[in-house]
C-alpha cells in the first residue's frame, strides 16, 4: 500500500487498477502451470503469492479513485454510491469463500486456480472498457517517488485522527491477520482437513462484515 500509493499517482486509477489486475492473473496462472510441468517448488509458491499481492492495496485504491466517475455516470449521491460499492464487495467475500470451499472438493485447488485467473481477467478488461477514465495531473507525474511517499506519512502524523486511525488499523490487522490467514486454516486442516468447513468459515466472518457495514 506504501510504495503503491505514488504509483497511483503517476498511473491514474483506471491504469493501476488494469495492472493490478493483470499482475495478479499472471502470478495466479504460473501456479498450475509450474505445477503441470512438476516444477512448482514451496520456495517458488511463495514468491508467486508475494508477486500476487504486492498490488492488491494498490489495485483497491485505484478502484476506488474510480467511484465520483461511475457516481456521475448513475446519477448517484456519493453515499449511495459507497454503500453500494462496500455492500457489493461484502457480498462477494461472504459467498465467494463457500463457493471456492466446494469448487476445491469438487475439481481441486489446481484447477481452480484457473477460475481466478480467469477472474482477475474479466476485472481488467471491464475496467478498460467501462471505467470512467481518472485523469492524472503533470505535477503528480513528475514528483519524486520517495517525495511522494514523505509527503504521505507527514499528512498523516499532522492529521491526529489519520494517526489514530493509522495506529488502530496496523494494530488490528497485526492481530487478526494472522488469525485468518494462518491460524484458522490451520485448525481447520487439522481438525477436518477438508477446504469446505474453512470455506464457511470465511463465509461466516463475510456475513458478520455485511451485518455491520448495513447497521
Amino acid at each position: 500500500g506504501v510504495v503503491g500509493g505514488p504509483l497511483i499517482d503517476r498511473f491514474g486509477g483506471r491504469r493501476m487498477s488494469i495492472i493490478s489486475d493483470v499482475v495478479s492473473a499472471a502470478a495466479v496462472a504460473a501456479i498450475p502451470i509450474l505445477h503441470y510441468l512438476d516444477w512448482l517448488t514451496y520456495p517458488l509458491i511463495l514468491l508467486l503469492v508475494f508477486l500476487g499481492a504486492i498490488l492488491d492495496i494498490p489495485g483497491v485504491t485505484a478502484r476506488r479513485l474510480l467511484l465520483p466517475g461511475f457516481q456521475k455516470q448513475a446519477g448517484l449521491r456519493p453515499e449511495q454510491m459507497n454503500t453500494a460499492f462496500e455492500v457489493l464487495t461484502n457480498i462477494a467475500n461472504m459467498i465467494g469463500p463457500a463457493i471456492a470451499g466446494v469448487l476445491i472438493a469438487l475439481m481441486g485447488p489446481v484447477n481452480l486456480l484457473w477460475i481466478t485467473t480467469f477472474g482477475f481477467l474479466i476485472s481488467a478488461t471491464g475496467v478498460t472498457f467501462l471505467a470512467p477514465h481518472h485523469e492524472v495531473s503533470a505535477s503528480q507525474r513528475k514528483r519524486p517517488y520517495l517525495e511522494s511517499i514523505r509527503e504521505g506519512f507527514a499528512f498523516i502524523a499532522k492529521t491526529r485522527v489519520l494517526l489514530a486511525m493509522a495506529v488502530l488499523f496496523a494494530f488490528s490487522n497485526f492481530i487478526s491477520n494472522g488469525f485468518t490467514a494462518v491460524g484458522l486454516p490451520v485448525l481447520v486442516f487439522e481438525t477436518w482437513g477438508t477446504a469446505t468447513r474453512l470455506g464457511i468459515l470465511f463465509t461466516a466472518l463475510g456475513v458478520g462484515t455485511l451485518t455491520g457495514a448495513l447497521i
